[in-house]
């Protein structure tokens, strides 16, 4: 018998599936579901019938993944029957659009120069935004005033819709994917799902309500519990989160902006009030407690940043608090050797009272993977989600005890073990000692004994009044003209007027951002810190990150009163194409005329790589001529304000900002072709497949607690400081891996966290010599020269650095291997 269920997915449209079992001689075919809708509108109503990503599934009577059905008034129609096959996934997508019999607005007499012919018709997001892309053409909302952004929307009758991040699917989920929700999704505004009830505590809409709380975070289906956890933390103290919003009150325009610190860098991000929703009530991801808005907006505004809400699934909440701050984090994984010898002689829990006297934000994540969602829940370990991120508030200690009140961000699952709610340890003393306070709110003590058990890692963001500097910087192949070594293209001297605490980082893009790792994964990065000697000027080398292969490395180090130099490294080994990555053909623009999604990518980082040291997001006239001085085109200042900024860019400070330079772009491959185009990616370090090898972009951070001075210098190949420490660094750390007798002795600097072997070589003669290195027969090994092949001419009694070499990305297992010849040189 066939199975009938029904839907409502939409205010008067009521979809109905029928299973209809095979019974025909089809050893394949599993079922056949047959989609049915029925509309109680005096209006007709489009259907697009969705499939995509679905597995052992087609449409009936077609090839394709979609298909749109037109329904009259008050229809009742079958829209779909769909074949299942085999063992099937079926991912399937109802959308309807309501074609509105109102008339169209009229248009403002301040946009009949834009040509727009209709406004949108109300409630209808697809016309919405085609006469926002229309409205904000040539309107950079994203670095204008907001005042000029509400006039222009007050103009042209409408809300605010965001067309770089608009309420369409690619916001939700990227295309490839195909729908990830087992339900529709529809983008509402808060007057749509939010009620007001005054009797239930359930006020009109707001930004914030009353205060600030952790409790008021609700996590949704997304998966992001990382996110939550650093929201929940910097909940403990409002004043971070109110100064993350530059929009701090509800507006019928939909228009918010807000801050947030993304690669190290503080941007602002300009963005609208329509969220996904479930068919028939609210928000599927993120919400709030009552009416308030500050989730849902962070929760938006983060996504946009990363290119979707779906990039925000797993990951570790110091990132969150880190790109939320600003703030400098520090990570502690439970089992590593050091972490452990201090948990077992009682170094480690002095720490952690220290960070949380500090005031520090501190959260931690427990061991497995996060399989559960709100409705679920642990069945063991007392109470712990697995692979689930936590906000730790207080640390206490009294009458021998060790403790630690701990948050579950969900607002459940609490720990049931020693000195949780309901444990009989705490007597009248100790709760008179601790004050805790018990409720059903996912609030819970827990002994230190039991934390490091049942936690894997422990996370601080060390927020303070720190004095901050941000500077961009690039690590660049094109330095020397000696050879290919990617090294910084700035040094940064810093002067310290007395001793004090300093913690510097460096930060690359991360590479959860959408489509990133495709081009541009991490490569292993480093810092030094030299000091100069007063009297002779020459520099020591007295701190120093080995290499990472991760998204940040940070030094956290006292410094006496005195100058310092700051060397951002890298090895460079995987600053180009990956071995053996596939030729893939790129139309650089599709029908619509957008750029593909990898070129997008590209454009951009070339745009991060103009707007240098003083980020303004606006490529000034002398900036647009260095992009154009590499293309060997001259260009004078009046040209670049009267051809290039009058066309590109709208907005009273001249210059293009970054969707305008993504617009010249489109407009280069649509006038000049792609042949063009491609040489121009040529030209600036892309190959034919757009991955970069010649530059990668970075930001320098320093935080102290009183006032640095820093000067930027630029390298040269006369000024190799990256040399000179690599030499410091094999003379006080290198190991010999072979030595020739009153000839040479090979060295070799091993960072483990990045598999990175640094080679260099010690010349014992009185005479210089001619070295090669070969590494070629390596395997699973990348290289920082062109080939594993490299000649040094070497001084008599001198370290040089030869060359570094790397684990491929991704390779379970690697060998090196190295062969070394000389000759004298005369």
């Amino acid at each position: 018998m066939a199975d009938t269920v029904s839907q409502e997915i939409g205010e008067g449209i009521i979809l109905y599936k029928k299973v209809e079992p095979s019974f025909q001689n089809y050893e394949i075919l599993d079922q056949t579901n047959v989609y049915t809708i029925e509309t109680k509108l005096d209006k007709e109503v489009d259907i697009l019938v969705d499939i995509t990503g679905s597995e052992g599934a087609s449409l009936a009577n077609s090839y394709m993944t979609t298909k749109t059905v037109k329904l009259r008034p008050f229809a009742h129609e079958e829209v779909a029957q769909v074949k299942l096959f085999g063992d099937w996934l079926l991912r399937i997508k109802f959308t309807y659009t309501i074609k509105n019999a109102a008339k169209t607005q009229a248009i403002p007499k301040s946009l009949l120069n834009q040509q727009l012919q209709d406004g949108p018709r109300p409630n209808d997001i697809p016309s919405l935004i085609k006469f926002s892309k229309q409205l904000f053409e040539t309107f950079p909302y994203d670095i204008m005033p907001l005042d000029a952004i509400r006039k222009k929307l007050r103009e042209a009758g409408v809300n605010f819709l965001d067309i770089e991040f608009p309420p369409v699917d690619s916001s939700i989920f990227p295309p490839s994917e195909g729908q990830p929700f087992n339900q529709p999704i529809v983008w509402k505004r808060p007057n749509e799902f939010m009620v007001v009830d005054e009797s239930q505590g359930l006020f009109a809409p707001e930004v914030f309500y009353k205060k600030i709380e952790p409790n008021d975070i609700k996590q949704g289906q997304l998966g992001d519990c990382w996110f939550m956890c650093a929201l929940a933390s910097l909940a403990e103290m409002p004043h971070l989160v109110e100064r993350l919003f530059i929009t701090q009150r509800y507006n019928e325009e939909g228009l918010y902006r807000l801050k947030i610190c993304k690669n190290g860098e503080w941007m602002e991000v300009t963005v609208d009030d329509y969220f996904p929703c479930t068919s028939d009530g609210g928000p599927i991801f993120s919400r709030a407690n009552g009416n308030e808005l500050w989730v849902l907006l962070l929760e938006k505004a983060y996504a946009k940043i990363h290119g979707n809400y779906y990039t925000l699934r797993g990951g570790f909440a110091n990132e969150g608090m880190m790109d939320l701050t600003g703030s400098p984090t520090e990570c502690f994984d439970f089992e590593d050797p050091q972490s452990q010898e201090q948990i077992s002689n009682g170094e480690f829990f002095r720490k952690l009272k220290q960070f949380d006297e500090s005031g520090y934000l501190i959260s931690s994540s427990t061991a497995g993977e996060d399989r559960w969602t709100e409705t679920g829940g642990p069945t063991e370990q007392g109470g712990l989600v697995p692979g689930h991120a936590y906000s730790v508030i207080q640390v206490k200690e009294a009458y021998g005890n060790q403790l630690l009140n701990i948050r579950n961000p969900w607002g459940t699952f609490e720990w049931q073990g020693n000195w949780g709610d309901q444990s009989p340890l705490w007597t009248e003393q100790m709760k008179k000692a601790i004050n805790p306070v018990f409720g059903d709110d996912g609030t819970f003590w827990m002994s230190f004994q039991d934390f490091v058990q049942h936690f894997r890692a422990l996370n601080v963001c060390k927020v303070s009044d720190w004095e901050e500097i941000r500077v961009k910087g690039e690590f660049s192949t094109k330095i020397s003209d000696l050879d290919s070594l990617a090294r910084s293209r700035f040094c940064y001297e810093i002067s310290v007027a007395q001793k004090q605490r300093v913690l510097i980082g460096i930060h690359q893009e991360d590479e959860r951002i959408q489509d990133l790792i495709k081009r541009k994964p991490y490569i292993a990065i480093g810092v030094a810190i030299l000091q100069r000697n007063a009297r002779t000027g020459s520099l020591d080398l007295i701190y120093m990150k080995e290499f990472s292969a991760e998204r940040q490395v940070e030094l956290d180090v006292e410094l006496e009163a005195g100058d310092y130099l700051i060397l951002p490294r890298t090895s460079g080994c995987t600053m180009k194409r990956p071995p053996g990555a596939k030729g893939e053909y790129i139309k650089l623009t599709d029908n619509n005329s957008d750029l593909h999604p990898v070129a997008d990518l590209c454009v951009r980082d070339i745009f991060r790589r103009l707007d240098k040291v003083l980020i303004n997001n606006i490529l000034e006239y002398s900036e647009f001529q260095e992009f154009y001085g590499r293309l060997n085109i001259h260009l004078t200042e009046d040209q670049f304000n009267k051809t290039i900024s009058k066309k590109f860019c709208n907005n009273d400070e001249g210059g293009i900002n970054r969707r305008g330079f993504v617009e010249f772009w489109k407009d280069a491959v649509k006038i000049q072709g792609e042949s063009t185009v491609w040489r121009m990616f040529e030209k600036w370090g892309y190959d034919k497949d757009l991955y970069p090898f010649e530059s990668r972009c970075f930001m320098l951070t320093i935080h102290s607690l009183k006032p640095i001075a820093i000067q930027i210098e630029e390298a040269t190949s006369k000024k190799d400081y990256d040399g000179l420490v690599n030499q410091i660094i094999l003379e006080k750390f290198g190991e010999e891996l072979e030595q020739k007798p009153n000839v040479y002795r090979l060295l070799n600097k091993f960072s483990e966290q990045s598999y990175t072997f640094s080679y260099g070589l010690e010349n014992l003669t009185s005479k210089p010599i001619e070295v090669t290195l070969d590494c070629n027969s390596s395997r699973n090994m990348v290289f920082s020269e062109t080939s594993g092949k490299v000649t040094k001419v070497v001084e008599p009694g001198h370290i040089h650095f030869l060359m570094h070499a790397e684990a491929a990305p991704g390779a379970e297992e690697f060998a090196r291997g190295s062969v070394c010849t000389y000759r004298e040189v005369y």
